[in-house]
């Protein structure tokens, strides 16, 4: 669950222009994220009233707050098609670099501990008998 404050600032101030709290869950079953939806809705109505009162405003001046219909909305998003052969596509693709990678490194070290054995390129052949 992601409890956010809009922010219209950047990375060097922060400009809050819309009173809102945007709750975004994401859950396996609709039914889960319904009740947690719930919870959150009713925490946020709760935390409200419950602040303002410690503050100690009157009821009458209390700040409204409001949930938007719209937004109660759930909506299921999955994968199509292709993009679960893309993302296979992908694991593939790293798998085949990591690899690679991995075997190159573990050649590099071996060789490392290794002793170096130099055979030369040219030897001189002993041949029996005398020069002519």
């Amino acid at each position: 669950m992601l409890l956010d404050v809009p922010n219209d600032g950047n990375q060097w101030y922060a400009s809050y222009t819309r009173a809102e709290i945007d709750v975004q869950i994401v859950g396996r079953t609709r039914e889960w994220v319904e009740q947690q939806q719930t919870a959150a809705v009713e925490g946020i109505l709760a935390s409200s009233r419950r602040l303002q009162e410690a503050l100690g405003a009157k009821p009458a001046g209390y700040i409204s707050v409001a949930v938007s219909p719209l937004t109660l909305a759930i909506t299921r998003v999955s994968p199509t098609r292709s993009d679960q052969v893309e993302a296979v596509a992908a694991m593939l693709l790293a798998v085949v670099i990591v690899s690679a990678w991995t075997s190159v490194t573990v050649d590099r070290r071996l060789r490392r501990r290794s002793p170096s054995v130099r055979i030369p390129r040219y030897q001189k052949a002993k041949m029996g008998g005398s020069p002519t």
